[in-house]
Protein backbone atom coordinates (compact mmCIF):
# COMPACT_ATOMS: atom_id res chain seq x y z
CA UNK A 1 0.00 0.00 0.00
CA UNK A 2 1.05 3.18 -1.03
CA UNK A 3 1.56 6.18 1.61
CA UNK A 4 0.78 9.94 1.25
CA UNK A 5 4.30 10.23 1.07
CA UNK A 6 4.78 8.56 -2.29
CA UNK A 7 1.81 10.00 -3.57
CA UNK A 8 3.36 13.41 -2.82
CA UNK A 9 6.36 12.20 -4.61
CA UNK A 10 4.60 11.45 -7.51
CA UNK A 11 2.91 14.48 -7.78
CA UNK A 12 6.77 16.05 -7.48
CA UNK A 13 8.03 14.00 -10.37
CA UNK A 14 4.67 15.02 -12.49
CA UNK A 15 5.45 18.52 -11.95
CA UNK A 16 9.11 18.53 -12.84
CA UNK A 17 8.32 16.51 -15.85
CA UNK A 18 5.98 19.91 -17.16
CA UNK A 19 8.33 22.27 -15.89
CA UNK A 20 11.67 21.04 -15.93
CA UNK A 21 13.45 24.11 -13.36
CA UNK A 22 10.24 24.24 -10.73
CA UNK A 23 12.73 24.37 -8.28
CA UNK A 24 10.10 24.09 -5.13
CA UNK A 25 9.02 20.78 -6.86
CA UNK A 26 12.79 19.32 -6.53
CA UNK A 27 13.35 20.93 -2.82
CA UNK A 28 9.75 18.80 -1.61
CA UNK A 29 11.09 16.09 -3.68
CA UNK A 30 14.69 16.34 -1.85
CA UNK A 31 12.97 16.68 1.06
CA UNK A 32 10.83 13.58 0.66
CA UNK A 33 13.86 11.76 0.03
CA UNK A 34 15.50 12.55 2.96
CA UNK A 35 12.55 11.81 5.30
CA UNK A 36 12.99 8.31 3.48
CA UNK A 37 16.47 8.46 4.56
CA UNK A 38 17.96 8.47 0.65
CA UNK A 39 20.24 11.13 1.64
CA UNK A 40 22.00 10.84 -1.42
CA UNK A 41 19.18 10.98 -3.38
CA UNK A 42 17.73 14.22 -1.57
CA UNK A 43 20.75 16.06 -2.19
CA UNK A 44 20.85 15.39 -6.03
CA UNK A 45 17.25 16.98 -5.68
CA UNK A 46 18.63 20.09 -3.68
CA UNK A 47 21.86 20.73 -6.45
CA UNK A 48 18.92 20.34 -9.28
CA UNK A 49 17.02 22.92 -7.08
CA UNK A 50 20.27 25.20 -6.64
CA UNK A 51 20.77 25.20 -10.13
CA UNK A 52 17.96 26.30 -11.34
CA UNK A 53 17.44 28.95 -8.26
CA UNK A 54 20.60 29.88 -6.92
CA UNK A 55 19.17 32.29 -4.74
CA UNK A 56 16.65 29.91 -2.76
CA UNK A 57 17.23 30.01 1.01
CA UNK A 58 15.37 27.28 1.22
CA UNK A 59 17.61 25.02 -1.22
CA UNK A 60 20.24 25.52 0.87
CA UNK A 61 18.69 25.14 4.06
CA UNK A 62 17.46 21.58 3.21
CA UNK A 63 20.91 20.51 1.90
CA UNK A 64 22.30 21.51 5.17
CA UNK A 65 19.54 19.41 6.86
CA UNK A 66 20.16 16.56 4.57
CA UNK A 67 24.15 17.11 5.31
CA UNK A 68 23.57 17.75 8.79
CA UNK A 69 21.43 14.29 9.26
CA UNK A 70 24.33 12.11 7.27
CA UNK A 71 26.83 13.73 9.65
CA UNK A 72 28.87 15.86 7.19
CA UNK A 73 28.56 19.07 9.32
CA UNK A 74 31.54 21.16 7.66
CA UNK A 75 29.13 20.71 4.78
CA UNK A 76 25.70 21.77 6.31
CA UNK A 77 27.59 24.56 8.09
CA UNK A 78 28.12 25.88 4.92
CA UNK A 79 25.05 25.46 3.93
CA UNK A 80 23.13 27.51 6.68
CA UNK A 81 25.21 30.22 6.26
CA UNK A 82 24.81 30.52 2.47
CA UNK A 83 20.80 30.29 3.62
CA UNK A 84 21.68 32.84 6.06
CA UNK A 85 23.55 35.00 3.56
CA UNK A 86 20.30 35.32 0.91
CA UNK A 87 17.81 35.15 3.63
CA UNK A 88 19.21 37.34 6.93
CA UNK A 89 16.10 36.61 8.95
CA UNK A 90 16.06 32.93 8.47
CA UNK A 91 15.39 32.04 11.94
CA UNK A 92 15.29 27.71 10.69
CA UNK A 93 18.96 28.38 9.50
CA UNK A 94 20.22 30.46 12.39
CA UNK A 95 18.60 27.52 14.97
CA UNK A 96 19.90 24.51 12.80
CA UNK A 97 23.72 26.13 12.02
CA UNK A 98 23.93 26.73 16.01
CA UNK A 99 22.65 23.20 16.11
CA UNK A 100 25.77 22.37 14.19
CA UNK A 101 27.94 24.89 15.71
CA UNK A 102 27.21 22.94 19.14
CA UNK A 103 30.72 21.26 20.60
CA UNK A 104 28.81 17.65 21.20
CA UNK A 105 28.77 17.91 17.12
CA UNK A 106 31.96 18.10 16.73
Amino acid sequence: MRGKLDEAMDNYRTAIEVKPDYASAYINMGISWDVKGEFDKAIEQFQKAIKFQRENAKAYLALGNTLYNKKNLPQAILHYKTAIRLKPDYLEAKNNLKLALQPTNN
